[in-house]
């Protein structure tokens, strides 16, 4: 290195206060290759106050194409948290060998309060590297609820979700989300691998999309994202399937009986039992929280399941507790419970233990 190229690269360094940024300034001066001494010898431009000067002296900044480009717009930004995000792209080499650098830096430049999702995506290597990030960039840019943004990053960042068939829809659907909640519970399964490896990955969204509450939503996901779930043997012929479960789940009396639902149907030590679709539906149908309590208390208990009895102290239970239900309830939970039994056929016989429901000892 000659003389006269040293004296330029202190003046550099005096310039913008950096030597105490840099550890061992011989070392890194010596280190310099050519383009990026061109680089930083370049650099001619007043630093707002909040400009992060650190990033003009990192190594892969200083061998990129941006580096003068991403330093003029960076100090261009007078908000600090904003500047924050755009630096961590400039700097980031995921970003810096992508055809994306320059768009992404400057939709996060302009992104507000989307800036932080959207330097996330701007970095991860697997987005990048899908044919979806520029769409994804700019549904996250346009989203205006932050709670749904944060959404719609986690999904654009997820592998599973970006090499399969359903990225772009899930990602329009979780943009249209009710709310946070909604968004969270799609988000779930837009990137569980089950569902995306299932034929049933669509309805499974739009079982999300149709809950009737916020919890129902988040339980839903529960259930679907469940791998003990999608793996049980339910068959034709069983009192309840699949897509049963969830209808009894979205359509329970209040979000108390839809989260003991949840319960028993995702508990592996229930499924093992002779009674697991038994206690889903004792519960699903139940007419209020408190007696949807009293009855998972018993569905669960090891004891009770071990025996032949096991549904005569469910309706015992229920019986005991018959004041915590109104009339129209206990008539409303003997039909609903008769239906599912006789598989919604009118001349089928009705058990004689469901009509003793609400009969006190």
């Amino acid at each position: 290195m000659k003389l006269g190229e040293l004296e330029k690269i202190i003046k550099q360094i005096r310039k913008y206060d950096l030597e105490e940024a840099i550890l061992d300034i011989g070392e890194w001066i010596e280190s310099l290759n050519e383009k990026q001494k061109k680089n930083f010898l370049s650099l001619d431009i007043e630093c707002v106050s909040e400009f992060p000067k650190w990033i003009l002296i990192n190594w892969d900044f200083l061998n990129s194409n941006y580096y003068l480009a991403d330093i003029e717009l960076i100090n261009s930004i007078s908000n600090s948290s904003i500047m924050d995000c755009v630096a961590s792209v400039a700097i980031n080499k995921e970003s810096l060998n992508s055809c994306h650098h320059t768009e992404d830096m400057k939709l996060i430049a302009n992104g507000a309060s989307s800036a932080y999702d959207l330097s996330l995506i701007a970095k991860n290597k697997e987005s990048l590297a899908s044919p979806y990030h520029r769409g994804d960039m700019e549904l996250i840019y346009n989203s205006l609820d932050d709670e749904i943004r944060r959404a719609l990053r986690i999904v654009a960042c997820n592998e599973e979700s970006l090499t399969s068939n359903y990225h772009q829809s899930d990602m329009n659907i979780i943009s249209c989300a009710k709310n946070a909640v909604f968004a969270d519970a799609l988000a779930d399964i837009a990137t569980n691998e089950y569902s995306l490896d299932n034929e049933l990955h669509t309805s499974h969204m739009a079982v999300i999309e149709n809950a009737k509450s916020d919890k129902k939503a988040a339980y839903l996901s529960h259930i679907i994202c469940s791998k003990v779930v999608m793996d049980y043997p339910f068959k034709d012929d069983s009192k309840l399937g699949y897509f049963d479960i969830l209808n009894l789940v979205n359509n329970a009396k209040s979000d108390e009986v839809a989260k003991y639902t949840r319960n028993v149907t995702i508990d592996k030590n229930l499924m093992a039992s002779n009674y697991y679709i038994d206690n889903i539906i004792f519960l699903g149908c139940a007419p209020n929280g408190v007696i949807a309590e009293k009855i998972y208390k018993v569905a669960t208990n090891n004891i009770s399941l071990c025996t032949v009895n096991h549904l005569d102290d469910i309706i015992d239970t229920i019986n005991e507790n018959s004041s915590l239900m109104s009339k129209k309830e206990i008539l409303d939970y003997m039909f609903d419970l008769s239906n599912i039994y006789a598989s919604n056929d009118l001349n089928a016989e009705v058990n004689p233990k469901i009509l003793s429901i609400g009969r006190k000892k």
